[in-house]
């Protein structure tokens, strides 16, 4: 039996970051029954019924219900909630005052920017080996960094990204367009710990 509709609109309430335009795309890239009993749903007609200015199908609100229960079972949260803020500093700017701050952080590596561009990562592994160099007050220069790290949405579920882990030691979130956010893999593992998606 399928929950009362206005019941499965207030779920996407506790998304905040899902607007109806999110969750239309969404709904387009799920699919329940076969394709002739599936219904596009569009932004306008999801504004429409959470505002009940439409009573919805069955088809449409059968849709929606297994899209939010599939959403449920996903035992983590969007990746947008756990991303951490990024720290960035300039080409040119000074190694050893970097790595002071990367301390006072807790954090092992920074983005690097040359005007409004985003250039590259500086990482504690990259300082080590210029330590190693010997050189004077060494600066930061594009030949030293680590490339930007892949972007995902920030509100794609956490065990949709967990595979990226195996290759990268951190990820960027995106949002609007613009980089919002960084998740570590150590992010990953507490997050895992605290909702049980390691279980």
């Amino acid at each position: 039996m399928l929950p009362n509709y206005i019941d499965i609109m207030k779920l996407r309430k506790k998304y905040p970051d899902m607007t109806t335009r999110n969750l239309a795309t969404e709904l387009g890239k799920f699919t329940v029954g076969t394709k002739k009993d599936d219904e596009k749903i569009s932004a306008s007609w999801i504004n429409k019924v959470e505002n009940k200015k439409l009573n919805p199908s069955y088809n449409k609100i059968k849709k929606i219900a297994e899209y939010f229960e599939k959403l449920e079972q996903i035992k983590g949260v969007m990746i947008g909630k756990i991303a951490q803020k990024i720290i960035s500093f300039k080409i040119g700017d000074d190694i050893k005052k970097i790595n002071t701050k990367m301390s006072e952080k807790g954090i092992s590596q920074v983005l690097i920017k040359q005007g409004k561009e985003s250039v590259g990562m500086l990482t504690d592994k990259i300082i080590l080996r210029i330590l190693a160099l010997d050189e004077k007050n060494p600066k930061v220069t594009r030949d030293y960094l680590d490339p930007i790290p892949p972007k995902i949405q920030h509100t794609d579920p956490t065990n949709k990204v967990m595979s990226f882990f195996d290759l990268y030691n951190y990820i960027f979130v995106e949002k609007n367009g613009e980089i919002s956010g960084i998740v570590t893999r150590q992010d990953m593992i507490n997050e895992g710990f605290k909702t049980g998606l390691l279980d």
